[in-house]
């Protein structure tokens, strides 16, 4: 119990609430999965996650499983997946729930990441392509980079902890990335997913500050 206690005054030390929370979920959610492989066939696993658990675009409308917008952005089955997504969610996520209250940052994390499966499931209904079910926080992720890029645009931040960038040109050469992938879309990243957040985010926090200009936000509200 010392263990556990010491982990909670260690989050809760650097994180704020909710982002304590999304980071708990998504680490207990990865750990389960973990278990799960090794009790069932990595296939009949992965079947489990992709039909109940993934956002799966051949389910969630069509099937009206609609609990998939929710339940994707804190699913994880790679390592290197999990640690990329919750250092961004660490780094970036705290400064936005303290600045807009705990209540605020919740609705604006599952908005977002629930925007982001839908969009993605909206496209692929729309032009009829082949595609694999989405897991992961990237979605709402895309939405904390475009909020802490609006609010400190001037931050500096280092890629790689090498190479410095502002958040205004690292939001700016993302959202270029991510239309440009698109054109070659292989692997495992779901780049519809991820400009579906941004998207999604855009909404958000121009009808939060009631303006269209992305460069008075961090004067607002």
């Amino acid at each position: 119990m010392d263990f556990f206690r010491g982990i909670d005054r260690f989050l809760s030390a650097h994180l704020t609430p909710a982002v304590k929370k999304i980071f708990l979920a998504n680490v207990l959610v990865f750990i389960a999965i973990q278990f799960m492989f090794g009790f069932l066939p990595r296939t009949s696993s992965r079947e489990i996650i992709d039909v109940f658990l993934a956002e799966n675009p051949y389910y969630d409308l069509p099937a009206f499983f609609l609990w998939q917008f929710l339940t994707y952005m804190f699913v994880h089955i790679e390592p290197l997946h999990i640690f990329f997504n919750m250092f961004i969610l660490w780094f970036f996520a705290p400064d936005l729930e303290a600045r807009w209250g705990t209540s605020r940052f919740w609705r604006f994390y599952l908005l977002t990441g629930i925007g982001a499966g839908l969009f993605h499931s909206l496209v692929r209904l729309i032009f009829q392509y082949e595609a694999a079910p989405v897991i992961g926080a990237s979605g709402a992720l895309m939405g904390v980079l475009l909020a802490s890029a609006a609010y400190y645009p001037n931050r500096r931040v280092y890629v790689w902890g090498v190479f410095p960038i502002t958040l205004k040109w690292l939001i700016a050469f993302t959202i270029l990335f991510e239309i440009f992938a698109l054109r070659g879309a292989t692997g495992n990243v779901s780049h519809i997913t991820h400009i579906g957040g941004l998207i999604t985010a855009y909404i958000y926090l121009t009808g939060y500050h009631r303006t269209a200009d992305i460069a008075r936000w961090r004067f607002m509200g």
